[in-house]
């Protein structure tokens, strides 16, 4: 997904949506590129149906647009890097209502809420981890010997896990992630006994 993401070449034609809010900040070239990206990509590309699809591509977006935010800034300001993500939120927002003209269920929304959560990675990486598991342990039907290498990519996972027990259990509180009910039927200490 995300290599897909940097392989798109022509997105020039969505920069000027992107320029009047992102123009004159630090790297706002390459800034404008990732918002043009975005732009391009939720026009031309089939986002997955939240209900519909094995797993949603929607927070994969999200992530990339921050992540790539981060190392184009490599700044530790956090303020800095959630500033440009909220003008490429309003961007997206204003991109969804005057021109694809959808509704919430019908395309990608932004998650604004990253920026709130200082271990925006961790929750990152457990949806990689939650959206790549089952394709993994599919292609080990056909490639045994990765076999061990998955099971030490599985087992790597459960500091993820250890870290949002404290807001997950016993009960569901503030900053236990969204769909952690369903990254749990991939808890390591569930599936590793099953490679």
């Amino acid at each position: 997904f995300y290599n897909e993401l940097e392989r798109l070449n022509n997105f020039s034609t969505y920069k000027e949506k992107c320029k009047p809010f992102l123009i004159g900040i630090r790297r706002s070239n390459a800034v404008i590129n990732t918002c043009a990206k975005l732009l391009y990509y939720l026009k031309n590309k089939q986002i997955s149906n939240k209900q519909n699809a094995q797993y949603d591509t929607c927070p994969l977006l999200n992530y990339w647009v921050y992540s790539k935010l981060n190392m184009i800034l490599n700044s530790y300001n956090s303020t800095d890097i959630s500033q440009r993500f909220a003008q490429i939120v309003r961007i997206w927002n204003d991109f969804i209502l005057d021109v694809l003209k959808k509704t919430n269920n019908e395309t990608c929304e932004p998650m604004s809420n990253i920026v709130a959560y200082e271990d925006w990675k961790k929750r990152k990486e457990l949806y990689e981890y939650y959206v790549d598991y089952s394709h993994i342990y599919k292609s080990l039907s056909f490639i045994p010997d990765r076999c061990e290498e998955f099971h030490k990519y599985v087992e790597s996972k459960k500091t993820l896990y250890e870290h949002f027990k404290k807001f997950c259990y016993p009960h569901k509180k503030d900053g236990c992630p969204e769909l952690y009910t369903k990254y749990e039927e991939y808890h390591p200490d569930k599936v590793l006994s099953t490679l």
